[in-house]
């Protein structure tokens, strides 16, 4: 299951949270809309995550095979900024379904994402590019 499959899930879980369990309504509608600055964000970030794996040529699907390291775009300020970018998509979500539920799925999703992709992909990393991928650790920070 790829990480794409993971953010639609969470989602969906987001959106059933604030339909049978919305808890607590933080907000109207109006300021709800704030929600698509964030989702709009994720879908930049990913776009240009992955616009970059697919100019060069290298594995974008986990656990694929990688030719090189990715230093440009995006990655110049994260070493995972496709993964922000859907953290920012369900932090824009639970922003704008409004309740306090929603916002319960953003850390399962970080610890899915972190636990199931992150740090298995950063050991394939460091086996497979070796010390140019454990300079680019140093250089660059997990997340933000």
């Amino acid at each position: 299951m790829i990480p794409p499959f993971w953010l639609v899930l969470t989602l969906v879980a987001m959106w059933a949270l604030d339909k049978w369990q919305p808890l607590l309504q933080l907000w109207g509608k109006s300021a709800a809309d704030i929600g698509f600055f964030f989702i709009a964000a994720g879908l930049v970030l990913d776009g240009w995550g992955a616009l970059r794996f697919l100019l060069v040529r290298t594995g974008l699907v986990p656990f694929t095979p990688v030719t090189c390291l990715v230093k440009t775009g995006p990655f110049r300020f994260s070493r995972n900024p496709m993964y922000i970018g859907m953290l920012s998509i369900v932090l824009g979500g639970a922003i704008k379904f409004g309740s306090l539920s929603p916002f319960f799925m953003l850390p399962v999703l970080f610890m899915i994402l972190r636990n199931r992709f992150v740090i298995p992909e950063e050991a394939m990393l460091e086996e497979v590019l070796g010390e140019p991928y454990l300079e680019f650790k140093k250089e660059r920070r997990r997340w933000l």
